[in-house]
């Protein structure tokens, strides 16, 4: 039981992250704005590795 509630208090901050983005990007939009143009960061898109080349 206290390795279960060591785990649920480490793991509190991001399991509360994804809730606080949605929460903000609604806020943002109910005032005519997008969370991004707030903030000026736009999420990053994931790059994909280039392939190895040898000879």
């Amino acid at each position: 039981m206290q390795n279960d509630v060591t785990n649920a208090i480490s793991t509190f901050e991001d399991r509360q992250k994804p809730e606080a983005r949605a929460r903000d990007e609604a806020l943002s939009t109910e005032m005519g704005n997008s969370l991004v143009e707030l903030i000026g960061i736009d999420r990053k898109t994931a790059r994909v590795p280039a392939v190895a080349k040898y000879r």
